[in-house]
């Protein structure tokens, strides 16, 4: 799910935005892509699942931690450091998610518009800053998902201090296929 803006900075909290708005940013992940996302990055050590929603990759995380603001968990008051968070972040307020994420997690894995992770320069800073994107995973459309738009999709891996390249596995929709619920292995 996507869902979570805190109350500081002067960003309307979720609860406080309006039906539309709401709406909007809590897009609810199917269970099959966050189980293929799990499987891909296989993520150990201390795991935060930041916007719980109904619980699709939280189910494949088993002891991981949690938030959800409709349950009174906001991942702004979250400070303790984690290995992984892994989740499909509100794209609304999309730089200042990251910017927390990157001060409590040494990887974050994304389920988001491939665009938004280019889509601003000062983005683009933090990225860089935080230690870059070791992985573009893009093996869907928005709407091939269940989501209200037709963009490329796909789990996005950034990792603190990476020192390397970004790897581009981009897979061309299929549109009369099955969503496949495993993920190909990484080389």
């Amino acid at each position: 799910m996507s869902a979570g803006l805190g109350a500081t900075g002067g960003t309307k909290h979720l609860c406080d935005m309006g039906t539309e708005a709401k709406r909007r940013d809590v897009v609810y992940t199917p269970d099959a892509v966050a189980a293929a996302i799990v499987q891909r990055y296989k993520p150990r050590g201390r795991i935060l699942d930041p916007c719980r929603g109904d619980g699709a990759f939280w189910r494949h995380m088993p002891g991981a931690a949690w938030c959800e603001i409709a349950e009174g968990r906001d991942f702004f008051d979250w400070r303790e450091p984690v290995d992984w968070v892994v989740g499909n972040p509100p794209y609304s307020v999309m730089n200042r998610w990251l910017e927390h994420s990157f001060e409590v997690a040494d990887n974050v894995v994304y389920l988001i518009p491939v665009a938004k992770v280019f889509g601003s320069l000062m983005r683009l800073r933090m990225i860089a800053e935080y230690g870059g994107v070791a992985e573009v995973w893009a093996p869907w459309t928005g709407r091939a998902i269940g989501f209200e738009f037709g963009w490329a999709v796909g789990a996005v891996h950034f990792k603190r201090g990476h020192a390397g390249g970004t790897v581009f596995d981009i897979v061309a929709p299929n549109v009369g296929a099955k969503l496949e619920t495993t993920a190909p292995a990484k080389n």
